[in-house]
């Protein structure tokens, strides 16, 4: 069987700060009164794997597509590296505050949780006037006076706190202290993990009428004391024939880039999958083999095999983000710099020093 784009069912999860957002900003399927925090795009974590729901592999599960055919959806250089698919998508509706939380590097979630650690970064799709998020520290600090600052109930006044707006780009290390609040819709890319540790919860009770767990000590081994900062990155506009390529963020885990296209965008796969989330308006997904409508709030993986694809919009403008694992963070820098784009500003992608 040739490979072709996929696309998946979404996993719906209910939160106690979650909201009915997602089907107003995205047609994600969410009845009335509900409260979803999250919808899982593209997922192999453990319970929550995701399921596809088009062509001949309908009714796979992404890990069985993957175990049979590894190489061809994720490329010879990564299915060398990984022995999963190695990246979790979703987008977030914060109808309600975010505990404030912590997520572990690779070293510790492997050695403590036998899990990967997780890296992230979030594209605000849509914020209320007025929303905020919390990211990182106001100064540099020590274990011991945030261990009295969660004691003495006052954690707030040392975290960095700003207003977000639609399209601003945030890159959430392991180890940054950060919460989504309320009034807020976001794509996140991160590393394939769940792995939360919740350092302060509002005084929130859960469905059970008792308060959420904390996992204050774990939180304090995996705090980076000296995360000063708000973590937005410079997204790098690189204009082409029908269309604007924006690079938005990068590390070793993830590229994110957004594209708006007015007319068409082709995309070359070097040995490497790409996963493709509509934001705005909607168009057509070209392949050798064929051709599939795309829609806002769709996400499709494209799979290594494939080569390369082509987006055209219509009518109007299309947006889309497209995320992929690089070679490398030099790589990426390398062909940046061979674009003209400086130092400076691809530092300021949020993972690449």
């Amino acid at each position: 069987m040739t490979l072709y784009p996929l696309t998946f069912n979404d996993i719906l999860m209910e939160k106690i700060w979650g909201g009915e957002a997602l089907r107003a900003h995205l047609d994600k399927p969410i009845a009335v009164g509900a409260k979803i925090g999250e919808a899982w795009e593209l997922s192999e974590y453990r319970s929550a794997v995701s399921v596809v729901n088009n062509g001949p592999l309908a009714g796979k599960r992404l890990d069985e597509v993957v175990r049979d055919r590894k190489e061809a959806i994720l490329g010879t250089r990564l299915a060398a590296r990984f022995s999963c698919f190695p990246l979790l998508f979703k987008f977030i509706d914060a109808h309600d505050k975010l505990s404030i939380q912590v997520h572990p590097d690779d070293d510790y979630a492997r050695s403590r949780e036998n899990d990967f650690g997780k890296m992230e970064a979030w594209y605000v799709v849509h914020a209320e006037p007025g929303a905020k998020l919390i990211c990182g520290l106001k100064k540099t600090m020590t274990r011991e006076k945030i261990e009295t600052s969660i004691r003495e109930n006052n954690l707030e006044q040392y975290l960095n706190e700003f207003v977000i707006a639609q399209g601003d780009v945030i890159f959430v290390a392991p180890g940054t202290v950060h919460a989504l609040e309320s009034g807020t819709v976001v794509y996140e890319v991160q590393e394939v993990s769940d792995l939360t540790y919740r350092i302060y919860d509002w005084g929130r009770l859960g469905d059970d009428g008792k308060p959420r767990a904390l996992h204050i000590e774990k939180s304090l081994d995996v705090i980076n004391y000296n995360d000063i900062g708000d973590h937005r990155t410079a997204p790098i506009s690189l204009p082409g024939p029908g269309f604007v390529r924006h690079v938005l963020a990068a590390c070793k885990h993830f590229v994110l880039e957004k594209y708006c296209i007015s007319q068409r965008v082709s995309r070359i796969l070097p040995e490497r999958f790409e996963v493709v989330s509509v934001l705005q308006g909607q168009g057509s997904l070209h392949w050798k083999n064929g051709a599939m409508p795309i829609h806002r709030g769709q996400t499709i993986l494209v799979p290594a095999a494939v080569g390369e694809y082509a987006i055209e919009s219509g009518p109007g403008t299309c947006t889309m983000l497209a995320a992929y694992v690089p070679e490398s963070t030099a790589a990426v820098a390398r062909e940046l710099k061979e674009l003209g784009v400086s130092e400076k500003k691809i530092e300021k992608l949020g993972g690449i020093a």
